[in-house]
């Protein structure tokens, strides 16, 4: 490190003002919540770092809410969005699984407490399966195809000339739940 740096570090002090805090109220941090109560976290999974503009700007396209929404880096490839109505925030996180730059994007809702991500060992997956014959669309037939990849849950969905399996991973291998 430089010495000039390091001298002038050597030399800072904090006042017994700026040691005693900040004391904050509930009033204080009453627009915060609400501005939260509206946001989702995202985390992207992957190796490469995001772009905030790209992602900003991708996202705009995609997405299509009615109004602006703002995006804040929070973390190393972990994102606030903060939307403008609630009805805004859930129709993106009840929609499908979203990527960005060939990476998955976890959403969550934001919570009053620190950002977690260590327990967060699921996403949401959409696998197509073309040319299934028709009388192996069900419940069950969905349920040992997802079992070969660990998935906790399958759906069937027969789709005009295709047949949908969708599957939310999971790495439990013992929990399979009633497709609907």
């Amino acid at each position: 490190m430089d010495s000039d740096l390091i001298a002038k570090l050597q030399k800072f002090d904090i006042s017994a003002k700026e040691e005693s805090g900040v004391t904050l109220s509930e009033d204080d941090i009453v627009v915060g919540i609400q501005e939260c109560s509206r946001s989702l976290i995202g985390k992207i999974y992957g190796e490469k770092k995001a772009n905030l503009m790209g992602l900003k700007d991708t996202l705009r396209s995609i997405w299509k809410t009615q109004h602006p929404f703002t995006t804040r880096l929070v973390g190393q490839n972990t994102f606030q969005f903060v939307f403008q109505s609630e009805e805004e925030k859930q129709k993106i996180l009840t929609g499908k699984s979203w990527s960005f730059d060939r990476q998955y994007i976890l959403l969550k809702e934001w919570t009053n407490v620190s950002i977690q991500w260590a327990d967060e060992e699921h996403v949401d997956l959409w696998v197509q399966i073309h040319g299934l014959p028709l009388h192996w669309i069900s419940a069950d037939t969905g349920i040992k195809i997802g079992k070969i990849f660990h998935w906790s849950r399958a759906f069937t969905q027969a789709d005009g000339d295709s047949t949908k399996t969708t599957s939310p991973g999971h790495t439990n291998h013992n929990s399979y739940s009633t497709p609907r």
